[in-house]
């Protein structure tokens, strides 16, 4: 009769205590592992949702905030209430415009008369060296023309008829086109000297005549107080 091996009173032999023991382990470390994973997606959770709530909680304006009848609102940086209405106005100033009012009739009168006078002299003059264009006289004439200012004294005399509220703009617009008509025919006696009719005169001629007439034009609107 053959012996038999006797059967440990623990239950198993090593190799399957061990293989027990290694399972109970891997038991641990799995369940360690699912519970730091549930604990770490809650807290990812519960950040998202704190965030989130302030978005929320400024979108609400008091009764208080509520924008005036005919303007509009909006909401600034840290909920402050911005009337647009106000913005949109903020900085604009009024122009105060100068008080000007018309001249006496009889200022405006007297001041076209010798505006006026002005323009039919230097006309006179011009077509005096026209005529004397290649003559002895035209020397004695040239000399003359050359001194003469006399759109310079008529201007003067002219601005001593207004004040400076009543001044119409439209003389020193005269005085203007007076001194390059003026210039013209001096040039007619620089040019013509020595000379019978030239292209150089008939240009300065032309010019001179052209200012005179835009002169008397604005002439008439210092007349009219403009």
């Amino acid at each position: 009769m053959s012996e038999q091996t006797p059967v440990p009173a623990n239950g198993g032999s090593p190799r399957r205590r061990l293989l027990r023991i290694g399972g109970i382990v891997l038991l641990l470390v799995v369940a360690g592992v699912a519970v730091a994973l549930a604990a770490s997606g809650g807290g990812r959770a519960g950040t998202a949702g704190g965030s989130a709530a302030p978005a929320g909680s400024t979108a609400t304006a008091g009764a208080g905030d509520a924008a005036a009848p005919g303007s509009s609102a909006s909401t600034g940086p840290g909920g402050i209430h911005i009337n647009n209405k106000d913005v949109a106005s903020a900085g604009t100033t009024a122009l105060a415009l100068p008080d000007i009012r018309p001249a006496p009739a009889s200022a405006r009168s007297a001041a076209e008369t010798t505006l006026t006078a002005d323009d039919a002299h230097y006309r006179q003059e011009l077509a005096t060296g026209e005529g004397l264009l290649g003559r002895a006289g035209f020397a004695a004439w040239a000399a003359g023309a050359l001194q003469d200012s006399r759109n310079q004294g008529d201007f003067a005399r002219a601005g001593a008829d207004f004040t400076a509220t009543d001044r119409p703009p439209a003389l020193n617009t005269w005085h203007a086109d007076s001194d390059t008509a003026a210039a013209a025919v001096q040039q007619f006696a620089k040019d013509g000297e020595g000379h019978g009719s030239t292209v150089a005169t008939r240009t300065d001629a032309a010019d001179a005549v052209a200012y005179l007439a835009d002169a008397d034009q604005v002439a008439a609107q210092v007349g009219s107080g403009k």
